[in-house]
């Protein structure tokens, strides 16, 4: 296997292959099955290598934040949430990583229990755990923006609980045919299937990235929705709540600390991920690559939408655009005012939000 990545990564893929065919029988497998799995590999390792960058590097910046407003804080089914996102995500992307990686070991049963690990284990942490907590928490935001109306939270309700199923489904339905199909030893990385066994008949990628979209696709109708209200609460027009936006920028900021806006790269992710699904956008960009960066957006996402509420002190079903966009106050640059408002270093932008004509909290980056 050595030579074998030294032929790879010198561009000698085609000639090491009759090599190792030579020396070694490989039930199941063609040269050319053997030569493109190989490949593929590249982008799936690339994939998880810089999940695991980001990933570290996202604990790194938030580790202050962390001891503060989590570490340091009474304990709380919040505080072991977040405990759970930040452990559970290690683990998911170490084992995808690893998995990824060809092996040496040509012994059936190693390969299996490869392949049972990460399926059952980092799969059931990324569509069960992270798909349950991340949804259940956004859509708690979502729904706060909407002054927890009962029709808001019967539809989102609903779809969230599609999803979990589906998920669920294909979760238990790829990990069943894997077991049962799943071809090996083999000097390829993953947990490649025969092509006769049942994934076809269920189709479980499509039903899960179908459903992500359609749901994501309707909770980004109702931010877009809420935007359009908060906007309009600003002025009586649409047209001049939009032009102020432009002016105050960092209206946006106060969505990304509500947690809202997190649905833009959802959607997007499944929108390409359900697109994947049906044919190969491009021979370097496959089906689990959107997952993985969707694992990396669920990761991100619900830790500083944890975050974000420990630190303004507002509650899950509270949100910070309910109050009217017009109390929002920016100072600008060559601004005379002498606003107690706060200018961190971090961002140099503060955010002043006045809730009542008594108190102004300011809320800083």
């Amino acid at each position: 296997m050595k030579r074998l990545h030294r032929y790879i990564m010198a561009g000698g893929l085609k000639k090491c292959i009759p090599l190792l065919l030579a020396d070694m029988s490989i039930e199941g497998f063609s040269q050319a099955e053997i030569v493109s799995a190989v490949a593929d590999t590249q982008p799936v390792t690339y994939t998880y290598t810089a999940a695991i960058a980001l990933v570290v590097y996202d604990s790194l910046i938030l580790l202050r934040r962390e001891v503060n407003y989590i570490y340091r804080g009474s304990h709380s089914l919040i505080k072991w949430i977040y405990v759970l996102v930040r452990a559970s995500g290690l683990l998911i992307f170490l084992i995808n990583f690893f998995k990824s990686q060809a092996h040496n070991s040509f012994v059936k049963t190693d390969d299996e229990i490869r392949c049972w690990v990460r399926q059952w284990v980092a799969g059931f942490f990324f569509q069960i755990v992270y798909t349950a907590i991340i949804k259940t928490l956004l859509v708690l935001r979502l729904r706060a923006l909407y002054r927890n109306k009962k029709e808001v939270t019967i539809v989102l309700c609903f779809t969230t609980i599609v999803e979990l199923l589906s998920t669920t489904y294909a979760y238990i339905m790829t990990g069943l045919n894997m077991q049962q199909y799943v071809r090996s030893p083999a000097p390829v990385p993953g947990c490649p299937t025969q092509p006769t066994n049942q994934l076809h008949h269920f189709r479980a990628p499509t039903v899960v990235w179908g459903t992500r979209l359609m749901s994501n696709s309707l909770e980004l109708v109702f931010l877009f929705i809420g935007l359009y209200h908060s906007l309009k609460e600003t002025d009586h027009s649409f047209y001049r709540g939009w032009k102020r936006l432009k002016q105050l920028a960092p209206t946006l900021y106060v969505f990304y600390r509500d947690g809202t806006i997190f649905y833009i790269p959802i959607f997007a992710l499944s929108l390409f991920g359900f697109i994947s699904a049906f044919t190969t956008i491009s021979e370097r960009i496959t089906c689990a690559n959107w997952e993985a960066w969707l694992a990396v957006v669920y990761y991100v996402s619900g830790t500083r939408l944890i975050l974000n509420i420990r630190s303004t002190k507002f509650k899950f079903t509270t949100s910070m655009m309910t109050q009217q966009m017009s109390t929002l106050a920016f100072d600008s640059a060559g601004s005379d005012s002498e606003d107690s408002s706060i200018d961190t270093p971090e961002t140099g932008s503060t955010v002043v939000l006045d809730i009542s004509q008594e108190k102004t909290y300011s809320v800083t980056a």
